[in-house]
C-alpha cells in the first residue's frame, strides 16, 4: 500500500495535476470567501435570487459549449505544428461564437415567456445573467486553450485574477453598504472580465502569424463534439437545475438555503473539474494497454482516498457551514452533507472518465450525460415536493453514485477484460 502511494506521488501526471488543482483551488478559495461575504450580506432570501442568476449563467455556459472546450483539451495536444494548433483553435472559437449567439437569443425569448407565465425571478437578474454569459464564454474558451497548450501557470493566473476581483467587489460593497441583490450579482458575475484580459495577454504570439482558410471542423472533432455535448450539458444542468426547480416549487428563502450549501459543495466539483483539465489531455496519449492498467489501478487508489476524505469531513459538516455561510443557513446542514458526498463522488469519477479520452469511446459521454439529466430533472420533480432540500440533495447524490459505479464498471471491463481497450486516435 505504501509503495503504491509513493509510486502515485512520483507520477508526472499527478504532479502537474496537483499544481493545477492547488493553484485553482487557491483561486476557488478566494472566490469562496467572496461568496461567503455575499451570502452573509444578502441573507437567505435575497441570496436565493442571487443563486438563481448564477445557476442560469452556468447552465447557459454549458449550452454554449457543447463539448468545444473538451475538444480543445482532446485535440490541441495531438496537433504536431503551431499552424495546426492555430487552425483548430480558430475553428473551434468561431464554432462556439456562433453557437453562443444562438443560445443567447433563444434564452432571451424563453426568458420573456417565463416571466409572462409567472415564473418568480427578478427580470434584471434574468436578463443580466443571459448577457453576462457571453463574457464567461470567452473566459472559459481562453482558459481551456491555455491548458491544452500546457500553459498551466498562465491558466491558473487567469483564474486567480477573476477570483481576486470577486473578493475585492465583495469587500467594496461591504464598506460602502450597497449590497443589493442586483449590485452583488452584477459585480460577482462580471469578475471574469479581468481574467479575459489576462488570457488574451497570455495567448502565444504565433497565433498572430496564422491565417484561417477553412472554418470547417474535421470529422474527428465533429464526432467528438456530437458525443460529448450531452455530457457537457449534463455537467451544467445537474449542478444548477435544482436551484431553478426549487425556485419554482418553493419559496426564495429555501432556494437561498439550498443555493448557499450547493455553492459550498460546488467548490469540490470545481476541484474535480480542474483535475480533469490536466488528466484528460495526458490520458489521451495512454494508448498502451499496460499503461492503461496501471493508470486504472492508480484511479482506484484515488477513489479510496476520496472516500477517506469524506469520512474525515463528516463530523465537521455543521461547523463548516456555520463558519462559512453562518447560523442563518444551519437548516441546510443535512443537505450540505449529502451534497458534499455527491461532489466527492463526482471528483472520484474524473480519473475513470479520463480513460474514455484515450480512444474512440465518445458514446460514453452521450450515454452518461443522458442518464444524469434524466435522473436529476425527473428525480427533483418527484423528491422536491415531498422532501424539499433533502430531496434535491439526495437526487444529486444518487445521480453521482450511479455514474461513479457505471463508469468504474465500464472502465474495468474494457481495461482488464479486453486487451484491445482503446488504441487511440490522433486525428
Amino acid at each position: 500500500m505504501i509503495k503504491a502511494v509513493k509510486k502515485l506521488i512520483s507520477s508526472e501526471g499527478l504532479q502537474k495535476s496537483v499544481f493545477l488543482v492547488t493553484a485553482s483551488l487557491s483561486a476557488t478559495f478566494i472566490s469562496a470567501i467572496a461568496l461567503i461575504i455575499f451570502s452573509r450580506l444578502l441573507g437567505p432570501e435575497k441570496f436565493g435570487e442571487f443563486s438563481v442568476g448564477v445557476a442560469i449563467i452556468f447552465i447557459l455556459l454549458k449550452l454554449t459549449d457543447l463539448g468545444s472546450t473538451q475538444a480543445l483539451l482532446r485535440f490541441i495536444p495531438t496537433q504536431k505544428t503551431q499552424d495546426e494548433k492555430s487552425k483548430l483553435f480558430f475553428q473551434l472559437s468561431l464554432w462556439r461564437g456562433k453557437l453562443a449567439l444562438g443560445v443567447i437569443l433563444i434564452a432571451t425569448i424563453v426568458g420573456i415567456f417565463a416571466l409572462k407565465l409567472g415564473y418568480s425571478i427578478n427580470p434584471q437578474i434574468l436578463f443580466g445573467a443571459i448577457f453576462i454569459t457571453l463574457i464567461l464564454v470567452v473566459y472559459e474558451h481562453l482558459n481551456f486553450f491555455l491548458l491544452s497548450l500546457g500553459l498551466i501557470a498562465q491558466a491558473a493566473l487567469m483564474n486567480g485574477a477573476q477570483a481576486l476581483t470577486k473578493l475585492l467587489a465583495a469587500i467594496v460593497l461591504t464598506l460602502i453598504h450597497l449590497s443589493t441583490t442586483i449590485s452583488s450579482f452584477v459585480l460577482y458575475s462580471l469578475a471574469p472580465l479581468l481574467g479575459v484580459i489576462s488570457g488574451i495577454i497570455y495567448l502565444p504570439k504565433w497565433l498572430n502569424n496564422f491565417s484561417l482558410n477553412s472554418t470547417k471542423l474535421s470529422p474527428a472533432v465533429t464526432k467528438f463534439i456530437s458525443h460529448s455535448a450531452v455530457g457537457v450539458i449534463a455537467a451544467g444542468v445537474i449542478e444548477n437545475i435544482s436551484v431553478i426547480q426549487l425556485n419554482g416549487m418553493m419559496n426564495s428563502y429555501e432556494t437561498g438555503i439550498f443555493g448557499g450549501v450547493s455553492r459550498i459543495s460546488l467548490f469540490v466539483v470545481l476541484g474535480g473539474s480542474y483535475l480533469s483539465q490536466v488528466l484528460f489531455p495526458r490520458v489521451t496519449q495512454y494508448t498502451d494497454h499496460q499503461t492503461q492498467k496501471k493508470y486504472l489501478l492508480k484511479s482506484l487508489l484515488f477513489i479510496g482516498l476520496v472516500g477517506i476524505g469524506f469520512l474525515v469531513y463528516w463530523p465537521l459538516n455543521k461547523f463548516a457551514l456555520q463558519l462559512t455561510l453562518g447560523a442563518e443557513y444551519l437548516s441546510g446542514a443535512k443537505a450540505l452533507l449529502i451534497l458534499m458526498g455527491a461532489a466527492l463522488a463526482y471528483a472520484a469519477t474524473i480519473p475513470l472518465t479520463a480513460l474514455f479520452y484515450a480512444g474512440d469511446k465518445y458514446w460514453y459521454f452521450s450515454f452518461s450525460g443522458i442518464v444524469q439529466i434524466l435522473l436529476v430533472i425527473l428525480g427533483n420533480l418527484i423528491a422536491v415536493p415531498k422532501w424539499g432540500l433533502l430531496g434535491a440533495a439526495g437526487v444529486l447524490l444518487l445521480t453521482r453514485g450511479v455514474i461513479l459505479v457505471l463508469t468504474g464498471v465500464l472502465a474495468f471491463r474494457d481495461v482488464f477484460l479486453y486487451g484491445n481497450y482503446m488504441k487511440g486516435i490522433n486525428k
